[in-house]
């Protein structure tokens, strides 16, 4: 596992753990935010376990996670609360890191070709 996966990895889990968080569910009188934390805290958690077991989709679930911390990032726009540029500058910057460490690579132009040239016989 490369070591920008290896960091990604470790940030879904405490992310996980940070939105996991039982006095919202208690203590809110938002359902949305409840479920929104709620859902958050199982793809981080879906993502980090199944980096961590290297399966093949592995992938693909820390680009979705990836993708969620843009999310984060523009929830105040999105529930059209203040937005503050710099608040949650953290996940912005996370989630660009995360795109950039997951992004399918391009292996067409990593291959050797190992045939020989053709002779031409005249």
């Amino acid at each position: 596992m490369g070591d920008g996966r290896k960091l990604m990895y470790w940030f879904f889990a405490l992310e996980s753990i940070i939105c996991f968080r039982p006095e919202l569910y208690f203590f809110t009188s938002s359902y949305v935010l409840a479920v929104l934390f709620s859902a958050q805290s199982i793809l981080y958690g879906v993502a980090w376990w199944i980096i961590r077991k290297r399966k093949p989709s592995a992938r693909v679930w820390g680009f979705i996670a990836s993708t969620a911390y843009f999310l984060i990032y523009f929830q105040p726009i999105i529930f059209n609360t203040k937005f503050v540029w710099w608040h949650g500058l953290g996940d912005l910057i996370l989630g660009v890191a995360g795109l950039f460490v997951f992004l399918p690579r391009d292996k067409m132009g990593t291959e050797i070709d190992n045939t020989e040239p053709a002779i031409d016989p005249s």
